[in-house]
């Protein structure tokens, strides 16, 4: 993937929120990040993204409902990637379901967030 991305970056653990935009803008994206989840949903308001990268639990909003949000946009396709701590096979099955792309679980290598972004494979 050579494309620069808009990436949303929805994060309330300063460090992983740290770690995320590095390994994102060692790639060459454009990141927009935030440590609540009503504030993520505010800038999809305003702000057109190529990929959404956020959390479960967080302050305001969870990631699940930012995911909920952002499917019922009409026609929205954007992908989501939750980074979280919770290493449950229900979880991961919930997030799927709500349209959720891919999952990493924490603590993670950041050539594993690289080579789930471009298994993406993301098209702008």
């Amino acid at each position: 993937m050579s494309s620069k991305l808009k990436v949303l970056v929805c994060e309330d653990n300063s460090m992983a929120q740290k770690v995320l935009e590095y390994t994102l803008k060692k790639m060459g994206h454009e990141v927009i990040a935030t440590d609540n989840g009503k504030e993520g949903i505010d800038l999809l308001r305003n702000e057109d993204v190529h990929l959404v990268i956020t959390d479960i639990n967080m302050p305001y909003n969870s990631g699940l409902e930012l995911i909920q949000f952002l499917r019922k946009q009409d026609g929205n396709k954007v992908p989501v990637l939750i980074v979280s701590n919770i290493n449950l096979e229900e979880s991961k099955k919930h997030a799927a379901e709500l349209g959720a792309d891919g999952y990493i679980t924490k603590p993670f290598d950041p050539q594993e967030l690289i080579d789930a972004i471009e298994a993406l494979n993301i098209q702008i």
